[in-house]
C-alpha cells in the first residue's frame, strides 16, 4: 500500500489550521468572551481537519487488535505515511502496540523493518517502548544489522537506534 498521499494531505490540514489558531491566539484571552469572531471562525476549520483526519482511522487500532488483515495494510500505511499533525503521534503510538501482537506476511515484515528505520529519523522523545515492540516482533539480522550500523554511526539517530534496540530486546524477552 506504502505512502497514502490523501493521509499526509489531511495531516498536513490539521497542521496548517493548527499553525493558524496559534497565529491568532492572544495572551489576554483569558475569559473566552473575548476571543474576536475570526478567531472562533479558524477554531472551527481547526476542529474540522481534526475531524477530517481522524475520523477514517480512529477505530483502527482497534481493528488491528483483533486481527483484521485489512486494518493492518491500513495501519502500516498510516506508519509508512508518518503523518506529522496534532495527537497523530499518539494514534502512531497505538498502532504501533497492536501491531507488535499482529501476524505479518512476509511483505509485510520487510515493511515493518523500513517502518523502524525510518522511526530512527522521526521518532520525538516518546513512544521507545511501542517502536521497540515492532522491531522485537520483526527482528531478524537484518534489522538487528541496520540498526547497529546505525548505532554505531552515533549521533540522533544512533542514540535514537540503540533505544530501540534496547526496548525491541526488552518486548522479545517479555513474549518469550
Amino acid at each position: 500500500m506504502g505512502v497514502d498521499p490523501e493521509l499526509r494531505a489531511r495531516a498536513d490540514a490539521v497542521a496548517e489550521a493548527s499553525d493558524n489558531v496559534r497565529a491568532q491566539w492572544r495572551r489576554d484571552w483569558v475569559d473566552p468572551s473575548l476571543r474576536t469572531r475570526e478567531y472562533e471562525i479558524v477554531l472551527g476549520w481547526f476542529v474540522q481537519a481534526l475531524e477530517a483526519f481522524f475520523t477514517p482511522v480512529e477505530q483502527l487500532p482497534e481493528q488491528v487488535r483483533v486481527g483484521d488483515p485489512e486494518a493492518i495494510e491500513v495501519a502500516l500505511s498510516y506508519l509508512e505515511t508518518a503523518p506529522r499533525c496534532f495527537r497523530s503521534g499518539y494514534l502512531a503510538e497505538q498502532l504501533m502496540r497492536r501491531l507488535a501482537r499482529a501476524h505479518f506476511t512476509p511483505d509485510q515484515r520487510t515493511r515493518v523493518a523500513s517502518i523502524v528505520i525510518a522511526e530512527t529519523s522521526h521518532r520525538q522523545s516518546r513512544g521507545w517502548r511501542d517502536i521497540g515492540a515492532l522491531a522485537g516482533a520483526v527482528w531478524d539480522d537484518l534489522l538487528a544489522d541496520s540498526l547497529a550500523v546505525l548505532s554505531a554511526r552515533g549521533g540522533l539517530r544512533g542514540l535514537r537506534a540503540t533505544r530501540i534496540t534496547a526496548a525491541a530486546a526488552v518486548w522479545r524477552a517479555s513474549t518469550r
